[in-house]
């Protein structure tokens, strides 16, 4: 296993892993570096934009938050630092390990369907409990040190589960269990003329995976 990296596999209260320090220096700065160029309110989306699940009783989007879907914005993934980094989760080490962890995750390694999406949380921002419509999800967490931000970390409500979030720490589980981010509190961030993010609040990237049989 990778020298810094610290892999937890879990069966309670639901299946799923939890890596701690997943990429390394030289990966987390790839991928900042293009945190930093995709932080604009031009470039990163609403709820709305870049498409959010629905209560369809209130008619309003269950997260606040800003996203860029960057399987749209790069037809070739390796022209993203970050889709490029991210294809670590796929090594074969890493595959075996993930795929060991409950019998439910076996076809892990089969997965060859994968989409990514690069959120920012700031003051107020949140997501509502929801499910994902994938088969499995992979969250991983940046923030600037030191952290400049309460609140944002994962509740999984059935379970009465929560799971303090850390910064280069993914966590790996089955899509259809419900899960929510905690609401955000900070100062109030002021962008400056061009629309650029202060980049202090929470990111993620999300990762959907399924297996395609066709």
């Amino acid at each position: 296993m990778y020298a810094k990296m610290k892999l937890t596999k879990h069966k309670e209260p639901f299946p799923h892993v939890i890596i701690e320090d997943l990429y390394d220096d030289d990966e987390e700065k790839l991928i900042w570096d293009e945190i930093n160029f995709l932080s604009y309110r031009h470039k990163m989306g609403n709820a709305k934009e870049t498409g959010s699940a629905f209560d369809d009783r209130s008619g309003t989007y269950l997260k606040q938050n800003y996203g860029i879907h960057l399987d749209e914005l790069y037809p070739n993934r390796d022209f993203s630092n970050i889709l490029f980094a991210t294809k670590k989760i796929w090594d074969p080490e890493l595959l075996e390990e993930i795929s060991s962890t409950d019998y439910s995750f076996w076809n892990y390694r089969r997965v060859n369907t994968k989409h990514t999406l690069l959120s920012y949380y700031e003051n107020t921002n949140q997501y509502k409990p929801h499910r994902d419509s994938s088969q499995f999800t992979g969250l991983t967490w940046f923030y600037k040190e030191p952290k400049q931000f309460e609140g944002g970390d994962m509740c999984f409500p059935e379970y009465d589960h929560n799971i303090t979030i850390k910064n280069n720490m993914c966590m790996i589980f089955h899509s259809f269990v419900q899960h929510q981010v905690t609401k955000v509190k900070m100062e109030a961030q002021k962008r400056n003329k061009y629309g650029k993010f202060t980049g202090l609040g929470r990111y993620s990237i999300s990762q959907f995976m399924t297996v395609n049989y066709q």
